[in-house]
This record gives structure tokens, sequence and C-alpha cells, in this order.
């Protein structure tokens, strides 16, 4: 499940929930939200990036396989005539729609956050507005990036059992 989905079904459901776990959650806010200049202008590339290649199939059509490459997972991004339009919608409904922030800040029960210090993805600007949510502890895994291997699967099994330290 998508982070940002767990998240709005956390704070949306009254189910019996004990804790939340975002493993590498693509968290995105609007750049006049963050109060670092550098973290405004790194923000504001990721989503005017998200939004010139969702309104230009052509181009984004003829690099997918050229970006494709340079993933660590074959196949990862699967961008093709065929798969434009979910490819399409879930960059705006995850992406440039979300509301990951309120939905975190919803949530009564304890939430742990997880990521890799080598997240491609991940904003300095927007873990500094999560970590200081009430509930909420965030974990840097050193070495690892957005993809879940050893390292992070390992961190989310011990959010999970609560051993998990910062």
């Amino acid at each position: 499940m998508f982070d940002e989905t767990a998240a709005r079904l956390a704070a949306r459901t009254r189910l019996s929930i004990e804790k939340v776990v975002l493993v590498s959650p693509p968290i995105y806010v609007s750049p006049e939200e963050l109060s670092d200049k550098l973290d405004r202008d790194v923000m504001d590339f990721y989503l005017r990036a998200y939004k010139y290649v969702r309104e230009n199939k052509v181009f984004t059509l003829r690099h997918a396989a050229i970006l494709e490459r340079f993933l660590s997972i074959p196949k990862a991004m699967d961008i093709n005539d065929r798969t434009w339009t979910p490819f399409v919608k879930s960059l705006k409904n995850s992406i440039e729609s979300q509301t990951t922030i309120s939905d975190l800040a919803s949530i009564t029960v304890p939430i742990d956050v997880i990521y890799g210090s080598l997240d491609e993805f991940h904003s300095d600007g927007v873990l500094k507005i999560v970590s200081r949510q009430s509930g909420v502890r965030t974990h840097r895994i050193l070495g690892s990036d957005h993809l879940i291997g050893r390292l992070l699967a390992t961190a989310t099994a011990s959010a999970i059992d609560g051993t998990l330290v910062d």
C-alpha cells in the first residue's frame, strides 16, 4: 500500500490500529510551507519535474527507458502507451494532491517513519515537519535508498515489533 494511502486509512478509520509504520514515504508539500530556501528549491524542483513528466507524454515515453536503466530494479518503471493513464493518475493523486501531512496529524497512535539516507526522493524539509508532529518518530537508515532492501526491511520489522531504536 502506498504510504500516503496507509496514512489516510489510519487517519480516517477507527479500526483497531496500534501503530503506523511508513517506509520511504514520498511526502510532498507546497514549497511555501518550508522555511529553508534550499528545502523550498528542492521541493519546487520535484513538483515541477513531476508536473512536466505528467504533462509531456511524448518526452516521458521517449526517455522512460533511459531513466529505467538508472534504477536498481529492472522494470521498476514500466511507462508506455498502455500504462500511461495509470502512471499519470498515480503522479497526480499520490504526489501532487496528497494529504499525508494532515493525515499524520490526525492519527492518534504512534507513527514510525523510516527512510534511507540515500533515498533520492525524500525531502529534509518535509522530514523536519513530520518529525515535529506529535507521536511521530523518524528513523534514518544509513546506506539505504528508497527501495526496501535488507537494511530497510530489518528496520521495518524492528519498528513493527517495537524494538527500533533511534
